[in-house]
């Protein structure tokens, strides 16, 4: 569905923080839009990607399986919001699954967009990778955090019978 591209909406989006209004008009006409609603799946794990989504309106889980029925959820995104960009760098399968918490709307692009918009404008594209960039490194440092936090619960669960039965009772 093609609707028009709210600039000032991009302006608050941290995978733009380095570009200038000019950039952010330039970009416009290359996102589409789509609706979703509650429990839609927008992108599974292990699917191909090629595709950025910028998050207007709503909220949505980032998931992955832990188990034959069991999913582990990573994060959750709302309102400026973006997930995808993994598919804008590489072509491979998706890392997780993107699920909608609420109804909503977002903006996409395709990756041969992206990639065409890189050879095209080679400092909007430096701009854009460095924001990239301080996305990956953020989110890799949230992921560390979580990991060392995991780890943590899980030794006290093993060495620590009493801490043991306080948490499996909190989460049954």
């Amino acid at each position: 569905m093609t609707l028009m591209v709210d600039v000032n909406a991009l302006k608050n989006i941290e995978l733009f923080q380095y570009l200038d209004l000019d950039d952010l008009k330039d970009l416009v006409p290359l996102f589409d839009y789509e609706t979703f609603q509650v429990n839609d799946v927008i992108f599974k794990e292990g699917d191909v990607g090629d595709t950025l989504c910028i998050i207007i309106e709503g909220d949505v889980s980032v998931g992955r399986k832990i188990g034959e029925d069991e999913d582990l959820v990573l994060a959750k995104f709302g309102k400026n919001s973006f997930f995808g960009e993994i598919s804008l760098i590489d072509e491979k399968p998706r890392s997780a699954t993107i699920k909608a918490l609420s109804d909503g709307s977002y903006y996409w692009m395709k990756r041969d967009v992206f990639l065409r918009l890189l050879n095209s404008d080679p400092e909007m594209a430096s701009k854009m990778l460095l924001s990239l960039a301080t996305v990956f490194c953020n989110r890799l440092r949230k992921t560390g955090e979580q990991l060392r936090t995991y780890s943590l619960i899980n030794k006290a669960m093993v060495e620590n019978e009493h801490f043991r039965k306080l948490y499996i009772a909190s989460h049954t």
